[in-house]
């Protein structure tokens, strides 16, 4: 029986990465200097690991060093050049 079905079960939420990129955003320093940041954006979403709901957690924005360290990109990452070992 799913989690769909019964009021006393639980969904077992799994976070994944559908898709990542990185660009240049323009800011603004506190004195009013624009500066140039690498940023990144993923698209996520949570997948129920006992009846398989997908809900979209939608866009999360991070700057570069963060990102570089976040397990779940890092995981999306290894899952593409696993598949594409070509394109790296």
């Amino acid at each position: 029986m799913g989690c769909n079905h019964h009021w006393l079960v639980r969904h077992h939420w799994n976070r994944r990465v559908t898709h990542t990129e990185t660009g240049q955003f323009r800011e603004t320093d506190q004195w009013g200097r624009a500066t140039f940041n690498d940023h990144v954006v993923c698209h996520a979403e949570y997948t129920c690991s006992v009846c398989g709901l997908v809900r979209d957690e939608g866009e999360c924005l991070c700057d570069r060093t963060r990102a570089d360290q976040c397990p779940v990109r890092l995981d999306y990452l290894r899952s593409i050049e696993l598949a594409h070992p070509d394109v790296a």
